[in-house]
């Protein structure tokens, strides 16, 4: 059991188990631990801890700086547990038998779908991620800066899905302080002054409401220089028309009651009695936090070790597992000093932990490939050895005020070079250098089509059918999935059920099969979208339940509940993974195409532009999530730039382009891509395409179906259409267009 409590959301606390609270007595041990705290599982070698934290001095003095707060920060949390440090060799991490954290704790519950875990998560954020501390090191506050966007913006889901949970239920005297909170973290979220604005009508306030109203209009113009959207304009006009007659029928107040403004004091906090004083995480065993480092490497050397022990002549090495498996090997220093020799080792050492994270690939611990660091051996000898297929190998070369990192992906069975890339990045700060181009070159290696799939692949083209393992099969599923033709589709469902023949326990493979209902559904290629929902529901249940621990599985399963329409549990689900793969640029990519469904466009953009960051030669399958992801974002430039690179393009593709090229006057261009969408699907609706994907947020849904009117496409049901389509989930403009009609 931990025995310190850190409290970095809001101002920086830390106390022991006993209550009582530690004075580390310096600001530098904060920021160290906060940093090993949002790093579970990993640990860093003390020159990149010294120089992100003390990067105004030299290399002797920062190191030196270093000791001296970890000193200073063991003495103070000295205690009866564990100790809070742990160090192997230069390296030093943050024990997670000693140390609890309301970060995590926080992530833990608002990931949760249920409402009372989303309020205990909700109550943890006290404020911004270490709001008291000022930072003059830049590394450390670029990093900073990024995490604190990352939980203020989780923090904003989660109360956004706390006051809908709290609407639904009725819970009139909990609505007012959930809006107000997230108020003070949102001025212009329409949500809360919505759900202001209707309380206040149902208790009898109707000039308190109105006032709200004008808030919310005042918060807009400027905070976004927007205009309140249609649902919150509507409920303004029903005000002014008489009461209002609530969504969630909430239970009036008596007579003369009010409903305040809940200040910050007021707002629920770790010490308030029904929320715990700190949630611990559920641990997933008493593993060290180096141990938790090389998991995954380290039990893919004991696969290959125990699998193969007893070869009779082991100068031949262990036969090849059918997983990819690749070896990093120590990057080399090109130059004689040893600033750059550290780097190489740091680099090294990230790209083992970023790429043990991925599911598809069997990575070899770095303390098996150190001993080749020197040495000139034959990349085939060291696959012999290892049991790998692949091998890693790279260089460092500072040229002055540039750094230059070469890295090369060899079969090492052949020895051939499969792939390569160059990278010159400025000096300045090589902390971000290292970040960036660790997380590029991961991205590049891993992935659905990243350069060890597609080699795979080449080497399954030689095998004959009878000898496909159920991997093989389910790359080859992969592939053909990826090809997004409705032949492609339908081959790959055949090869993925194919692949759960000869493997059972293979989640991945369900995870494809979510992913080809969603194409089917989303083009409008399913015989019976109804028969594709059930399939893709019953896929993602079992592939969650065969690795929950997989930010795959959870997106699939946050992707078919959005098709289901139950979008909280949707938003619980891609919360999980990105948690889980805040790195991989193709979970990236999925969720960016997935929440414009829920409202959160902007934030598309956001993680669109970080898969393309991190895998910039990126699949022909992004473009469809681009153009998608681009056009709710608002920037038809984008959409229309990655709706023209998709190939075979469908229905769907073109009605995209349409609606694009309408936003931007392009009047000729949504003309002729209009005529191609009614050439092939000539009773494609804008508002039934929503129906189907689940439904979609009422500012994305009425942007699509006004862009669809611009363009010339069908816009909305016709109302004697509406019998036909009993589950139809309507468009509030389509309602109107209709009910006008009528008269």
């Amino acid at each position: 059991m931990a025995w310190v409590d850190l409290r970095l959301l809001g101002r920086f606390e830390a106390c022991l188990e006993s209550g009582a609270a530690v004075d580390l007595k310096t600001r530098k041990g904060e920021l160290l631990l906060t940093y090993l705290a949002l790093s579970p599982g990993r640990s860093f070698p003390r020159d990149r801890l010294a120089a992100l934290l003390w990067s105004d001095r030299s290399e002797e003095q920062a190191r030196h700086s270093l000791r001296q707060t970890l000193t200073v920060v063991r003495n103070e949390l000295n205690g009866s547990g564990p100790p809070p440090f742990l160090t192997e060799g230069d390296r030093v991490g943050l024990n997670a038998e000693a140390v609890d954290t309301d970060v995590a704790a926080f992530e833990r519950l608002v990931a949760s779908g249920d409402a009372e875990d989303l309020a205990h998560g909700c109550a943890l954020y006290r404020g911004e991620l270490l709001e008291d501390l000022s930072v003059r090191d830049e590394g450390y506050e670029e990093w900073l800066l990024v995490e604190r966007q990352r939980l203020h913006g989780a923090a904003l889901r989660a109360l956004g899905r706390l006051l809908s949970h709290q609407e639904q239920g009725k819970a009139a005297d909990r609505i007012a302080g959930t809006a107000q909170r997230l108020l003070q973290l949102e001025p212009a979220n329409e949500q809360a002054h919505r759900a202001l604005m209707r309380l206040y009508a149902e208790q009898g306030q109707r000039e308190a409401a109105l006032r709200q109203y004008q808030e919310c209009r005042a918060a807009l113009k400027r905070e976004l220089n927007a205009e309140p959207g249609a649902e919150t304009e509507e409920l303004h006009r029903a005000l002014l028309d008489g009461p209002v007659v609530s969504q969630t029928q909430v239970v009036p107040a008596t007579v003369g009651s009010q409903v305040q403004p809940v200040s910050p004091a007021q707002m629920p906090s770790l010490d308030t009695p029904s929320v715990p004083a700190m949630s611990r995480p559920a641990r997933r065993g008493q593993t060290t936090i180096v141990a938790g480092v090389l998991t995954f490497a380290a039990a893919a050397l004991l696969i290959v070790a125990t699998r193969f022990w007893d070869m009779k002549d082991p100068s031949t090495g262990p036969p090849l597992p059918d997983e990819p498996s690749i070896a990093v090997l120590p990057f080399d220093n090109i130059g004689d000093d040893p600033k750059w020799e550290r780097f190489a080792d740091g680099m090294t050492e990230d790209i083992i932990t970023d790429l043990a994270q991925s599911k598809d690939l069997i990575v070899i611990a770095r303390n098996s490939t150190e001993v080749y660091k020197g040495r000139p051996v034959d990349v085939r000898q060291i696959g012999r050895d290892l049991g790998v297929k692949y091998v890693l190998e790279g260089s460092i070369q500072s040229m002055g005020e540039k750094i230059r990192v070469t890295v090369q992906l060899i079969e090492a069975a052949s020895g051939s070079n499969i792939w390569s890339e160059r990278y010159d990045r400025p000096v300045e700060d090589l902390f971000a250098v290292q970040n960036d181009v660790t997380q590029r070159i991961a991205a590049t290696l891993g992935g659905y089509e990243g350069a060890v799939a597609e080699a795979e692949r080449t080497l399954i083209r030689r095998k004959p059918p009878a000898n496909l393992s159920a991997f093989d099969t389910y790359l080859l599923a992969m592939e053909a999935k990826h090809k997004v033709t409705k032949e492609s589709l339908i081959e790959a469902e055949g090869l993925f059920h194919k692949a759960l023949e000869l493997d059972p326990q293979l989640a991945r493979a369900y995870v494809g099969l979510v992913d080809v209902y969603f194409y089917l559904i989303d083009l409008g290629l399913a015989p019976s979208v109804e028969e594709a929902r059930s399939k893709q529901m019953e896929a993602a249940e079992k592939a969650v339940a065969l690795d929950p621990d997989d930010g795959k599985t959870h997106l699939a399963l946050g992707i078919t509940y959005a098709y289901h329409g139950k979008l909280d549990q949707a938003a619980a689900e891609i919360a999980r993974a990105e948690t889980l793969a805040p790195s991989d640029a193709d979970v990236l990519l999925i969720i960016a195409w997935t929440i414009p469904a829920l409202g959160e466009s902007g934030r598309a953009v956001s993680l669109a532009e970080r898969a393309l960051m991190l895998n910039p030669h990126y699949p022909d399958w992004y473009n469809q999530g681009l153009r998608l992801a681009f056009f709710f974002g608002g920037q038809f430039e984008k959409s229309v730039k990655y709706g023209l690179l998709v190939k075979e393009p469908l229905a769907l593709d073109h009605a995209f382009l349409a609606m694009a090229y309408a936003y931007l006057d392009r009047a000729a261009d949504a003309a002729a891509a209009a005529a191609k969408v009614m050439a092939l699907d000539p009773g494609w609706t804008a508002e039934r395409y929503l129906s189907e994907a689940g439904g979609y947020a009422e500012r994305e849904a009425e942007l699509f179906v006004d862009g669809a009117r611009r363009a010339g496409l069908s816009d909305c049901v016709p109302a004697d259409k509406l019998k036909d389509m009993p589950h139809l989930i309507r468009v509030k403009s389509c309602d109107r267009q209709r009910a006008s009609a009528s008269w």
